[in-house]
């Protein structure tokens, strides 16, 4: 199994253990992404992030670009050898295992005693 690295802090950029770049083909995939990561592991409604990232639209072509954004993230995974989302009929969760999430990383360290210079590192 790989590992992969996702940066939100100071601009996108997910990249395989061993660097290689992993593209995200638009703006509202790395949003999705970034939303799913911060949070956490829990699942996520398939309504509530359709309505976040493609309110705007009918309800049927929102649920398609959310199923055409998932499929997207798990290309980008597949070729770091994850498969990190899990979704159902219901709702969406991304498994962080094998995902270094710099955001999360920082509020983990934030929140420790005397990490501040940690923490700025980052």
């Amino acid at each position: 199994m790989g590992a992969c690295r996702l940066t939100l802090l100071g601009g996108f950029a997910l990249e395989s253990g061993d660097g290689k770049a992993l593209a995200l083909p638009t703006r509202k995939d790395r949003l999705l992404l970034a939303y799913l990561a911060l949070s956490a592991g829990k699942p996520q409604t398939r309504d509530r992030l359709a309505g976040l990232l493609w309110g705007d639209r009918a309800e049927t072509q929102a649920r398609d670009s959310l199923k055409q954004a998932l499929a997207g993230i798990r290309q980008a995974f597949r070729q770091a050898g994850l498969d990190p989302v899990h979704a159902d009929r219901d709702s969406v969760t991304l498994l962080p295992d094998g995902i270094a999430v710099d955001a999360v990383d920082f509020a983990r360290l934030a929140a420790e005693a005397g990490a501040c210079v940690r923490s700025a590192a980052l």
